[in-house]
């Protein structure tokens, strides 16, 4: 239009938006430049020191006086100017969070892993536990029939003696020559058929004892293994508890029977080979304890305090008589034992080489019998030149009886037994060297003895 126009629209119509005629200002520069070009004082700045303050605040990025105050305006003013910081500050929160993103994440998949390993070891644990119970049952049968061939064998040789003695005393009553031949004769039958069934029973004997050997292997490889697999894993502490071994079944002979038929009236010897015991049976012996045989003599020390040692044969009677040699080296005591039935074992204690007892063996321990008569106090035995003495007990009826060098020495009256068991696997006769300090006792010659009525020592 003509100058006159633009003058017009000047003094009369307010300035218009200059981002329309300049787009690339930014808005806050055109509220600025808006306000003070406003033809209503009102609307524009007072004065020439507010627009300075303006433009100050538009160049340090301050919020303009000419735009409304809006929270959003501000906040948006206060990020642009300290964008930086509020931008290094934002970085290291999404790292930080990424960081523990990642973190758990992991944990999560490792707790996972681990529960899915612990769940497998305890599917290996729990089969190795039902493998190593059945094994450990499988073991305790070998281990009962292993002791049933052990005393099938040693039945079989106080058979062999028994038969041995009453086959002499036909031999000396025979009165021809017809007789003899007769008896030499059927006891070379006897003696073919006899050893034919003791290379039987030793044949078994060996067969048993290798797989009591591989069985017991197996056992402790597989507890190993347990051991193996719950190390350092509490979790899995309950399923390692192994479980002890059941106890093989125990072997009660009815009372008044005797184990192998013995003659009555006649001595049998119970150390029938001079270097071999057998039909003895010792326990597991620990450490320092020690069982030694040889030329006939047998020596049992034990080295430590509150030990005992002992060996066992499998003999019991109601009517029973034990005779041995024995020699007191050191320590507490030596003991003959004899056992009457199923629940009784009765023997005669030399302690400390003077002192002496009358005792009853029981599951709960040991019992002191009363005296009833004979020689009271300290008393030491009269020995031979290799330090032994002849020690015998004898249970008849309910009377135990002590002798010692052929006399009688003491007496006492058994006890009514209410127990359930005598020493849960311990058989009828028990040569014992027990209790505190370190002890050593020799014993040879043992003998048994089924009395005859109204029987009396020689």
């Amino acid at each position: 239009g003509t100058k006159f126009d633009i003058v017009h629209r000047v003094a009369e119509e307010d300035a218009r938006s200059v981002r329309t005629v300049a787009p690339g200002i930014s808005k806050e520069l055109d509220v600025l430049l808006t306000k003070a070009l406003s033809h209503d004082p009102a609307r524009r700045y007072a004065n020439a020191a507010e627009l300075a303050d303006d433009i100050r605040n538009y160049l340090r990025g301050e919020p303009l006086k000419a735009k409304a105050p809006t929270m959003t305006y501000l906040l948006g003013k206060r990020l642009r100017k300290h964008r930086t910081p509020l931008l290094a500050a934002a970085g290291v929160v999404v790292l930080i969070a990424g960081i523990c993103l990642f973190a758990y994440f992991r944990a999560a998949g490792a707790g996972a892993r681990y529960e899915a390993e612990l769940a497998r070891l305890k599917d290996e644990v729990t089969a190795l536990v039902a493998e190593r119970t059945a094994i450990a049952a499988e073991l305790a049968k070998i281990t009962a029939a292993r002791d049933e061939i052990l005393r099938q064998l040693a039945d079989k040789q106080i058979e062999a003696r028994a038969a041995e003695a009453a086959w002499k005393k036909k031999l000396a009553a025979a009165t021809s020559q017809a007789q003899k031949q007769a008896l030499m004769a059927a006891k070379a039958q006897e003696d073919k058929k006899r050893r034919s069934e003791l290379d039987q029973l030793k044949a078994r004997q060996a067969r048993i004892a290798a797989q009591h050997e591989r069985t017991k292997k197996l056992l402790t490889e597989t507890d190993a293994k347990v051991r193996e697999k719950t190390e350092g894993k509490a979790e899995l502490a309950r399923l390692a508890e192994l479980p002890e071994p059941p106890e093989p079944p125990k072997r009660a002979a009815p009372p008044g029977k005797l184990g192998p038929p013995l003659p009555k009236g006649q001595w049998v010897p119970l150390l029938t080979s001079p270097n071999k015991l057998d039909g003895w049976q010792a326990p597991d012996l620990d450490e320092g304890e020690t069982v030694t045989y040889s030329n006939g003599v047998v020596e049992l020390a034990v080295a430590g305090s509150r030990k005992s040692v002992g060996l066992f044969h499998s003999l019991q009677a109601t009517d029973i008589v034990l005779r041995a040699k024995v020699r007191y080296v050191s320590g507490h005591s030596l003991e003959l034992r004899v056992r009457t039935n199923a629940k009784a074992s009765y023997g005669v204690w030399f302690v400390w080489g003077s002192w002496w007892g009358i005792a009853r063996w029981g599951a709960s321990g040991a019992e002191t019998l009363k005296m009833v008569a004979g020689r009271s106090g300290a008393y030491s035995p009269k020995k031979d030149a290799d330090g032994f003495f002849d020690l015998m007990i004898s249970a008849i009826g309910r009377r135990i009886t002590v002798y010692v060098n052929g006399e009688k020495f003491r007496e006492a009256e058994m006890t009514d037994v209410t127990e359930d068991a005598v020493e849960p696997g311990s058989p009828g006769i028990v040569v014992m060297s027990v209790k505190r300090k370190s002890a050593k006792s020799m014993f040879k010659d043992i003998q048994i003895l089924i009395p005859e009525k109204d029987w009396k020592p020689k």
